[in-house]
């Protein structure tokens, strides 16, 4: 046998080994060829006004509708990966793998692997080793490889496409693969991350004979994190509706809250937000025992009701006819507990003057009337000309509420000694007067003439 320099690499069945297939190597992609791939992608393929923002912070020239750029700078490399990478992620915990994996596959610079794959291929372990390799030098790249993975777990748990029945070993494992790379990600990102996750141990749960969600403690934890992290208002909003009435949460429930309002510009959120923030407030809100004075008002506990109120006000902003209504009735309740009959006085008489009608209008009138002895003439008299002139109300409901306003206002009209006001009391008192019933027999005395 001759010999030879060159050796061969066998495989367990002695066949040699091949390494000239360009799917099984892809080379790796320096940070400038990425970064045009990206630069590329956001600027002629899928514009993306954000990206030329940032860009433009970058800029060596500009003149007119043109901006001059390096690409061999680090920083502005660094910034087109980050951009890529942020919005891979993104579209994954967004539950769009196909999308994010299709935008991995744009930003790599091997064209022999972009020949092959498109959004609709499946993506195997084997390519995420090679396209990882791939992006050795883009970190920021493999950290988004790292959550698609995560998420691709995940959604072959829910969809059962993993053939696998859900067990907490595996709930557990994917937990722990996020919580290895939370670190590396924004608040936002994160809350996503365990809000996905959060559903599979609430899966979990439900595949057992005895369901009961307030056993499920690894979906809290899960549901306390997206709090932590994030300000969307809907991600906050189911957290709170599953974690239910625990007031341990209340204080990280409020900064979430609270952080949503910083972001937030659609008029109906803001509605939602200051409304919830509201309740967060009253829920924490525990009396004050005993007589209520001008220094018990005060106190901590009374302040939880000046910023619920403040909520609420911020709340009726925003809010749409129908809601208004019930929100004015909170504000006006939370002054009443307060103690604070002037304030509580101009928000009734809004309510009643502006959101109610007919016989709630004039109830209103005489709540008024009933609390603030300084104003008790005037809210009176209105209430007895409401009465009088309202086409919504009938006969006999007239004459229950003029009998409650003349209980009323005749002892002030008789004090003040006011005629004219007495005058125009008993003319109107008269008019809706019962009418005296005859004697019963008359009718059979008249039945009786008939009859002869």
């Amino acid at each position: 046998m001759s010999e030879t320099n060159e050796s061969t690499l066998l495989d367990s069945k002695g066949n040699p080994i091949e390494f000239n297939n360009p799917q099984l190597q892809v080379p790796e992609a320096d940070r400038r060829g990425v970064a045009l791939k990206i630069l590329q992608h956001y600027t002629h393929d899928e514009p993306n006004e954000q990206f030329i923002a940032g860009l433009i912070h970058f800029a060596q020239k500009c003149t007119n509708n043109n901006i001059q750029i390096s690409a061999e700078d680090p920083n502005v490399q660094s910034f087109c990966i980050g951009f890529g990478a942020e919005n891979i992620i993104n579209t994954a915990l967004d539950e769009n793998l196909p999308k994010a994996y299709a935008l991995v596959i744009k930003f790599m610079t091997s064209p022999e692997y972009q020949e092959n794959k498109d959004e609709s291929f499946g993506i195997t372990d084997e390519d995420i080793v090679k396209i990882s390799e791939h992006f050795i030098n883009a970190p920021e790249i493999q950290l988004s490889l790292g959550v698609c993975g995560v998420q691709a777990e995940i959604d072959s748990l829910l969809d059962g496409t993993s053939g696998k029945k859900i067990t907490t070993y595996q709930a557990n494992r994917i937990q722990e693969k996020f919580d290895d790379i939370a670190d590396y990600l924004n608040a936002e990102q994160r809350a996503a991350g365990y809000y996905n996750i959060s559903i599979i141990h609430r899966a979990l749960l439900m595949e057992k004979d005895n369901y009961d969600p307030s056993e499920n403690n690894a979906e809290k934890e899960c549901l306390k994190k997206v709090l932590e992290y994030s300000s969307d208002y809907k991600k906050i909003s189911y957290c709170v509706n599953r974690l239910g009435d625990d007031n341990s949460n209340l204080s990280a429930v409020k900064a979430a809250y609270r952080r949503s309002l910083a972001i937030t510009e659609v008029p109906n959120d803001l509605y939602k937000i200051h409304n919830s923030l509201a309740q967060c407030y009253l829920q924490d809100y525990k009396p004050v025992i005993g007589y209520v004075t001008p220094a018990s008002m005060h106190n901590k506990q009374n302040e939880k009701l000046k910023k619920a109120e403040f909520h609420y006000k911020q709340a009726f902003k925003y809010a749409q006819k129908p809601e208004q209504l019930g929100i004015l009735k909170n504000i006006a309740k939370l002054q009443l507990k307060q103690n604070r009959i002037n304030d509580w006085t101009k928000t009734e008489t809004k309510l009643a003057m502006e959101f109610l009608r007919g016989e709630d209008r004039i109830n209103a009138l005489l709540e008024v009337a009933g609390r603030n002895k300084e104003f008790q003439p005037a809210y009176l008299e209105k209430a007895l000309s409401e009465t009088v002139k309202s086409r919504k109300i009938n006969h006999d409901k007239k004459k229950i509420l003029l009998s409650k306003i003349n209980h009323f206002l005749r002892p002030l009209y008789t004090t003040q000694a006011n005629k004219e006001g007495l005058k125009k009391l008993d003319e109107i008192m008269k008019k809706y007067a019962s009418k005296q019933q005859g004697c019963p027999l008359d009718l059979y005395q008249r039945n009786k003439k008939q009859r002869n």
